[in-house]
């Protein structure tokens, strides 16, 4: 189990209600598998989190941001039930200083990982003072460990390697899958920047790349076309102070008479997709292609919301209701005229078009998922069989290529993946699930767990009365 504070440095982003509007997006039915709501009135998660919000309003002094986002991550194959959930929600809350503040906490099934978002407001319903828990980290991390041997969870490693935010590169390319400008200077240059003995030497090396070094702000930035990172965020010895301690002074470099021998290009990491990257460029194009026309109608809508917008909050600023009343009537008035454009994403694409087996690049896209699992942790328990009925469209495909069907069912690479310690309910959905899809159906996993399936010792036993075929795959049974 892990469990992280997600920072919130923008005052005006840490919005309880933007904060929930994303929690209780329901996605699909995996997606959302329980909500919490504590120290409100309100049983649904917007109206608490308005109360939440006029609660945050009465405090005026505090000027960083008022809500606390917590995150509580179990290991793969790990789904304690409610009860355990709650319990484990309440201590880490106590142990933060937060046991009487408002909270939602809402529990997400639509990656491999179960997890727990817990939306906590930091000022006091009763004092109006703001708590900030700090040295958190270490909270944290002590909890988790004491929860993982009170609840027989697995247990994780909570040593801290590094507070700080991960880098442009490491986030960018583990969310997106595209090599971002930072990695690509990092595998393709850096060791030549870093031998450079003079800045003619170092201009020099940053043109045979593509790239352009630029004083911005207090520091420098390396530029590519439109794309520009921070120096630092390359190597640490690339900084400004650390240049000029090396090269002196800093001299910009005006010749570009260099033909770059490598230029960089957003694309995927993985390689061998050429075609498949081609395919998305080109939907992403034709949808762009109609976007004037689509901005031009959603502009006319616009002006049309807007002239009724300000009609309501004309007639909101005559009231004499008070100021949060007010404050929580602009917010239903703004949220009505919001509008949010989606933007075409990599891996977006690949996850809804991995999702139907009817395009053809279905097979292609959904194996790009699966190669990016690199985990080293053993596979848990499975089952497997050859298909001889359609598993159909899955309600979710994750970044790491498992796709979660109607009733949390989870398969990956042809296995149909078992929960650690199922309930009864668990397994008799898989094991319908698997009689209906798969033909001599196996089960994969230690006697504990065979045992559960209706397979004893190495001779095939069947898990049903009726139709089942599960068998030991200890006799070697082929995929």
């Amino acid at each position: 189990m892990i469990a992280r504070r997600i920072p919130m440095r923008n005052a005006s982003k840490s919005r309880v209600v933007r904060l929930a509007k994303y929690l209780e997006d329901k996605k699909s039915s995996s997606r959302v598998q329980d909500v919490t709501i504590t120290g409100c009135y309100s049983p649904d998660v917007e109206g608490a989190a308005l109360e939440m919000m006029a609660v945050q309003a009465e405090n005026r002094q505090a000027k960083s941001d008022k809500t606390y986002h917590l995150i509580i991550s179990f290991r793969e194959g790990e789904r304690p039930d409610r009860d355990t959930i709650t319990a484990i929600e309440k201590r880490f809350c106590e142990n933060l200083g937060y046991g009487e503040h408002q909270r939602i906490s809402v529990l997400h099934g639509d990656t491999e990982n179960l997890h727990l978002h817990v939306a906590i407001n930091k000022i006091h319903p009763e004092t109006l003072r703001i708590h900030e828990p700090y040295y958190d980290y270490k909270t944290l991390a002590r909890t988790c460990s004491q929860l993982e041997k009170e609840y027989g969870l697995e247990v994780d490693n909570h040593t801290s390697r590094n507070r700080g935010r991960p880098s442009v590169a490491t986030s960018m390319e583990k969310a997106g899958g595209l090599e971002s400008l930072t990695g690509w200077i990092q595998r393709n240059c850096l060791s030549d920047l870093q031998n450079a003995k003079s800045w003619k030497e170092f201009h020099h090396v940053c043109l045979e790349n593509g790239l352009s070094l630029r004083a911005r702000g207090n520091g420098f930035v390396f530029v590519s076309d439109k794309i520009h990172v921070k120096a630092s965020s390359v190597d640490r010895g690339l900084s400004k102070k650390n240049l000029e301690m090396r090269l002196g002074s800093f001299e910009e470099y005006h010749e570009n008479l260099v033909m770059p021998a490598k230029v960089y290009r957003r694309k995927p990491l993985a390689r061998g997709h050429e075609k498949l990257w081609r395919a998305f460029q080109k939907e992403k194009a034709e949808s762009s292609g109609n976007r004037q026309q689509i901005q031009e109608d959603r502009q006319k809508m616009f002006d049309s919301a807007l002239q009724d917008f300000r009609l309501r909050n004309f007639l909101i600023n005559q009231m004499t209701s008070g100021r949060v009343n007010k404050m929580i009537l602009y917010y239903l008035s703004r949220k009505k005229l919001r509008q949010q454009a989606r933007k075409d994403q990599w891996m977006d694409w690949l996850r809804e078009t991995s999702r139907d087996k009817r395009n053809p690049q279905s097979s292609e896209a959904l194996a790009l998922l699966c190669s990016r699992k690199t985990s080293g942790r053993e596979e848990g328990g499975y089952l497997s069989g050859i298909e001889k009925e359609p598993l159909g469209m899955p309600e979710v495909v994750t970044r790491k290529g498992t796709r979660i069907f109607s009733g949390n069912i989870r398969e990956r690479d042809g296995r149909i993946l078992i929960p650690n310690n199922p309930t009864p309910r668990e397994i008799r959905e898989l094991k319908y699930f698997a009689e209906k899809h798969l033909d001599k159906v196996a089960v994969h996993g230690d006697a504990e767990l065979k045992g559960l399936f209706g397979v004893t010792g190495r001779k095939t036993q069947a898990v049903t009365k009726s139709q089942s075929k599960v068998r030991d795959m200890d006799s070697g049974m082929e995929r």
